[in-house]
Order: C-alpha cells, then structure tokens, then sequence
C-alpha cells in the first residue's frame, strides 16, 4: 500500500513539473512571438464590408498570443502606440472592387512601418485575405525583433511565393532603404506549376533541334538509327553508352541546357531536388527524342542533370542576390535576365496570369511617423 501511494506521489510531482514546464515555455514563445507589441487592432472603415470583423470574430490573429481588438467608425477604441493597427477599406481600380489592407506599427522611437496591399472583393478570397493578414502581422513581428531590413528580408525574400522583390531607396543619391515592394504569387508553394515546367523545358528542347539541325553536317556521324518505331525500340534496347564529342558539347553545352531546365522548375515553384528531377526529365526528353538518330550519351545525361542543378542553383541565388541588393534600373533588370532567363520569363507569366497581389512595405522616417502617431489618434 505503501508503494502505491509513494507511485502516486512521484507520478503527481512529474504532471505537475511537465504542466509548469508547458505553461513556461509556452509564456516564453508568446513573449518572443509578439516582441514587445501589446495587441492588434482591427479597423475597418466601412461596416458594411466587415472584413475585418470576420477575421476577429474567427480568431484568425491570435496565433501571435496578442490579444485582438475590433473597431469600426462610431465605436469607440483606445489606439496603443505599442500596438500593430490594421485597416481595411474598399477602393474601386478600373472599375473592380478591391479591399485595401494597411499595417501601421511603430518599431522604434524613430522608425515605423507601413504594409500595405490590396485583394479583389470577392467572397471565394477568405482565405487569401486570411493568409495575407497572418504574413503581415508576422513580417512586423519580425521587423520588431530584429533589424528592420534583415526581419523582413529573412521573413519576406526566401520565400518561393515572392516575384519581383525591388528595394527602394529615399532618393537617387543615397542608399538609405525606404522600403521595398514585391509581388506575391498565390498558388500554392506545394503546387508547383508542372504542365507549364514541362512546357518550357519541350519549348527549350525545340529551340536545341533547330540549333542541332543548322549544324547537321556535324551531328550525322553520330547517326546509328532511323526515325522509325523499330528504330527507336532499338535505341532503347541498346541503352547509354559513353559518347567522346568535345568538350564544348559534352560540358559546357549539356551544362548549361541543364540549368534552364532547372530553372524553369525552380522558378515555378519546385524546390532544389524536384528541379533537380525536372533536369534528369529534360535530358531524357532530349537524348531520346532531340537526338533520336544517335545513340543516348550516359555523360551527357549526367552533366545536365548533376551539373546543371548545381549551375542552376548558383545562377539562381545570385540573380535574387543581385534583385535584392540593387536598385531597379534598365542594368541590374539585364544582368538578372542574363543570370536566370526562365525566372524572368516566369515572373512575368504570373504578372499576365493575375494569380499575385502586390505588397509595399514603407519604412516611415521620424517626421512622418509623427504624422502617423497623431493620424492614430
């Protein structure tokens, strides 16, 4: 008897010690979740379009562990200056009918900051006004725990959903940032574009047949088979085998083929690996289709596949590098098409499609954060 009462002694002191614990750290990642704010306050300016309204009445914020407050005009609020404010209005652009979402919060005695975009009115885009309220009250959250710049670069600039990220500057002869502007997409991260990835690596397969074909009289000794159904089973009967052309095409020419078709994937949505695949998948395509008379060449599909992930990587981050890190202008536009052709290509694709909202982020300097002190009021 005895022993069971010390076992019920010992198993209460551990509940007990694992519910403090859970309690503690959960008080801890509040604290550090919400980076000193002391609420969210939500306006919306017209009642009657209550969207706002709807996202307090779903708790759709207080994932932050901030506690949320609802307003509209007529109803009395207390604006907290330590607080994030968001409004919402509607606004009429060539006639369609949008919702305007505006982040007003102070980082710092000397520095505040302004997220602003806009959404179609439109009841099927719940969940799109839903995810872009959350990734606003997070990027000032990180703006608030970290250096401006670095917060919003870490939260807003690796993401897969950004399109054309422009840094903005005060004026042409400094290089004080005053915020940035970028473009983002809605389709789904995990939804990559797979009938347009595969579109345009058969589209850069066609432009390399027409290229192999102006160079016919020095592709024809490596012709083994007829462009026929016998022919080609025959091909594939036979398998790869280890081709001796020069370096130009074995390395450099297979190399670079790969990485625009690892970039086309990479840029539509997939990640290192899945790219990496859609390269495999472009080699392939070419080395039984693009050059169905000769025999499939094992370096060449390697050299694409392997080497042209590793190149289109590279290209990949140093032409965000270079959009990131540089004022818009005619140079850095060229030197980022040259870098990465396919993320251009897709960048505006999804400009012309619609399936992207535009977000500009302010970075207010002292005086105007006064008048945006005194507009709270």
């Amino acid at each position: 008897m005895r022993n069971t009462t010390t076992l019920k002694y010992i198993l209460n002191k551990i509940v007990i010690a694992v519910i403090i614990l859970c309690l503690s750290i959960n008080a801890y990642a509040d604290t550090d979740s919400a980076a000193g704010y002391k609420g969210i306050l939500l306006f919306d300016s017209d009642r009657s379009h209550s969207i706002l309204g709807d996202i307090y009445e779903n708790n759709i914020l207080n994932i932050f562990g901030l506690p949320v407050l609802y307003s509209y005009p007529g109803k009395s609020h207390n604006t907290n200056t330590d607080g994030i404010i968001i409004t919402a209005s509607e606004m009429h652009e060539d006639g369609i009918k949008s919702i305007k979402f505006t982040l007003n919060t102070a980082l710092n005695k000397n520095r505040s900051l302004q997220i602003v975009w806009s959404l179609p009115e439109n009841a099927d885009n719940a969940d799109l006004y839903r995810t872009s309220l959350q990734n606003a009250v997070a990027g000032a959250i990180h703006s608030k725990k970290r250096d401006v710049h670095s917060g919003l670069m870490n939260l807003y600039a690796s993401s897969d959903k950004i399109r054309n990220f422009t840094v903005e500057y005060t004026d042409n002869e400094t290089t004080e940032i005053s915020g940035y502007t970028l473009d983002v997409s809605t389709t789904p991260v995990n939804g990559g574009k797979f009938w347009r990835t595969m579109g345009e690596i058969t589209a850069l397969n066609v432009i390399g047949e027409i290229d192999y074909y102006m160079k016919i009289d020095s592709n024809t000794d490596d012709w083994e088979y007829q462009p026929t159904f016998q022919g080609f089973s025959q091909k594939v009967a036979d398998g790869p085998e280890f081709d001796a052309n020069n370096f130009s095409t074995n390395v450099a020419g297979h190399i670079y083929s790969g990485s625009l078709y690892y970039t086309s994937a990479r840029s539509n949505g997939y990640s290192f690996f899945e790219s990496s695949l859609f390269a495999l998948g472009g080699s392939l395509m070419w080395e039984y289709f693009g050059e169905y008379k000769e025999r499939a060449s094992t370096n060449d599909m390697i050299f694409t596949t392997m080497g042209g992930a590793l190149l289109g990587e590279s290209l990949t981050q140093t032409s965000l590098f270079v959009e990131r890190s540089f004022r818009q202008s005619m140079g850095r536009d060229v030197l980022v098409f040259l870098l990465n052709p396919m993320r251009v290509v897709n960048q505006y694709l999804d400009s012309r499609s619609g399936n992207s909202y535009r977000v500009r982020i302010n970075i207010l300097p002292p005086a105007k954060e006064d008048i945006l002190h005194m507009a709270r009021k």
